[in-house]
């Protein structure tokens, strides 16, 4: 037997069963943005992770609706206090209908995997039945296991913004909120006439795997970056900057500027467009296959405009074209009290510059060519195009996440002239950088080179101890 099945046997034995590597990677995560919670008119987010592996046709269900924009302006028609919070009935009546009736079957009850709290689970009304309507479990409501409801996925950060979804109670006619066959015909013209006061998700949006808005960090299950914080460190041919990261400003800016330093595109990449008390302008990345790769994908979605943060110098945001426009570039500001920016859809603020000597850096940058270098010259030319032409021109050399700890964050940034070579073939003269080698395993792993079985055992007792405390915790569940 492997050491894999060891592990699963003895957890399946305390009623926890661990997922493995292969199965953990299916999993996806979304972040939803929600407005009108209870105590407070500001937007805030919560996170949730997706997992196929429990609910296979599920989790397929749910992507489709979240590629389909579905879920956004969906109302939180079904809030019962101690017990979930049900939503998915989308506000127009004409969308719903093209969703109604297409119903998946049931999947199987995923073992180890049941409605406990923070887990969101598909309603049904019987047998196969599930369409787009689902619920988040305030608290153990394991009992609805047995009937068929099977979770999906958890939130696995901003339960306590779950928490304040404005509690409307049980549905008419049994109880004072909304009848859904009213929402399922009139659609949200029903429920903000009748129901103002409902929390309503303004979106759904696919985020880098990990990421956690409302902590500002990435969560250190199963993410490359768990030992960083969001202070993102730039090194430029001017001098050094650091990039304090504000999720709570802009959710999905922040995590694709993020996913942008994780797979170290941004390496490399000319401050193209440089306009003295405006803005310095980059993102078209200094090697072909990679910008066109990130070309390729989909752009992000916009978060929400944020007029009660002033665009100041070393405010950053993404550059766009329209609505939902943002993919790569991005701009910081290069003076205070920039009221024509910040006003646009895409340019939602979601980093600040921060520090003396990084705004000494920023005043550096060479602002000669102004709007003189073409994109489209970038994009066809390259960045040979950009080293004829504007010689003079300043480039970002490397951004990486900071490290919690200075001397890993040291060696980090101290990488090889050799290595970097090969990082930008197109123009070699300019800077050297590549990518770093690959890190030794934590310390933590070393168990497993000592003692397999060792580990087995252990993490067998910290499974039942596991179980032992849920149990003390676990609150009555509410009969239905």
């Amino acid at each position: 037997m492997s050491v894999a099945s060891l592990l699963i046997l003895l957890c399946s034995l305390s009623g926890d069963v661990p997922l493995t590597h292969a199965e953990d990677s299916k999993a996806f995560d979304v972040i939803v943005t929600v407005n009108k919670l209870t105590g407070d008119t500001a937007q805030a987010s919560f996170t949730l992770r997706i997992h196929p592996e429990w609910a296979p046709l599920g989790a397929d269900r749910f992507s489709k609706l979240v590629d389909d924009n579905f879920f956004n302006e969906c109302r939180f028609f079904r809030v019962i206090s101690g017990f979930m919070g049900q939503f998915g009935i989308n506000g127009d009546p004409s969308k719903m209908k093209t969703w109604n009736g297409k119903t998946i079957r049931d999947d199987p009850q995923h073992l180890g995997v049941g409605n406990t709290r923070g887990k969101i689970t598909f309603a049904t009304s019987g047998p196969d039945s599930r369409t787009t309507q689902l619920f988040i479990n305030f608290q153990d409501n394991s009992f609805l296991n047995k009937m068929g409801f099977t979770p999906i996925g958890e939130v696995i950060d901003g339960m306590h913004i779950v928490d304040r979804l404005y509690m409307v109670g049980e549905g008419a006619p049994q109880g004072p909120g909304p009848s859904q066959g009213a929402v399922q015909s009139m659609g949200n013209a029903y429920l903000e006439r009748e129901f103002p006061q409902l929390t309503y998700i303004v979106s759904v949006q696919r985020v880098a795997r990990g990421f956690s808005p409302s902590s500002k960090h990435f969560l250190a299950h199963n993410s490359p970056l768990s030992a960083a914080r969001t202070t993102v460190h730039c090194e430029l041919t001017v001098g050094s900057i650091h990039i304090e990261v504000h999720p709570e400003w802009g959710p999905l800016g922040a995590a694709r500027f993020l996913e942008l330093v994780e797979a170290q595109y941004l390496d490399g990449t000319a401050l193209f467009r440089a306009i003295s008390n405006f803005l310095v302008q980059f993102g078209i990345g200094a090697r072909k296959p990679e910008r066109d790769a990130w070309n390729r994908k989909p752009p992000i979605k916009d978060d929400p405009l944020r007029p009660d943060i002033p665009v100041k110098f070393g405010t950053m945001a993404f550059a766009g074209g329209g609505k939902h426009s943002r993919t790569f570039q991005m701009w910081i500001a290069l003076a205070d009290n920039q009221k024509q920016l910040g006003t646009e859809y895409w340019e939602t603020p979601f980093a600040q510059v921060v520090g003396d000597a990084s705004m000494a850096t920023l005043r550096k940058i060479n602002t000669e060519y102004g709007d003189r270098p073409q994109q489209g010259s970038i994009w066809t030319r390259g960045y040979d195009y950009l080293a004829k032409e504007f010689p003079r021109l300043d480039y970002i050399r490397t951004c990486r996440v900071m490290k919690a700890d200075p001397v890993q964050h040291a060696n980090q940034q101290n990488l090889s002239a050799t290595s970097l070579a090969n990082r930008v073939p197109e123009h070699p003269e300019i800077l050297h950088k590549t990518d770093e080698q690959s890190p030794l395993l934590p310390d933590g792993f070393q168990v497993w080179l000592v003692g397999p079985l060792g580990a087995v055992v252990l993490l067998g007792l910290i499974c039942q101890c596991k179980r032992r405390v849920s149990e003390a915790l676990s609150t009555p569940h509410k009969e239905v």
